[in-house]
């Protein structure tokens, strides 16, 4: 069950209308001022960008070697990136 803010009171009693509102009034409130910091984002470091090349030219992607590869994987892993289980991925060869 996600629990949502509705209406927060402002300063002057009233309730609030909209979701700005409330953002602001959060974002006003000393409670919160206390416990969150504004970090200086004038200081962040730069990241050198990085050149990825193949490690190694020589890939194959033949049918015996692909089968190879497909049956070594380890099926009670959970699915990697492409969502995809390697359970479904193993293959036997007939």
């Amino acid at each position: 069950m996600k629990d949502n803010v509705i209406a927060l009171k402002k300063e002057n009693g009233e309730l609030t209308e909209i979701d700005q509102e409330i953002a602001d009034l959060l974002l006003t409130s000393t409670y919160f001022q206390q416990i969150y910091t504004t970090e200086d984002s004038t200081s962040i470091p730069q990241i050198a960008q990085t050149v990825f090349g193949w490690k190694d030219i020589n890939l194959k992607f033949d049918i015996d070697t692909v089968v190879e590869r497909l049956q070594k994987l380890k099926t009670k892993k959970s699915p990697g990136p492409d969502s995809i289980h390697p359970l479904l991925l193993n293959v036997h060869r007939l």
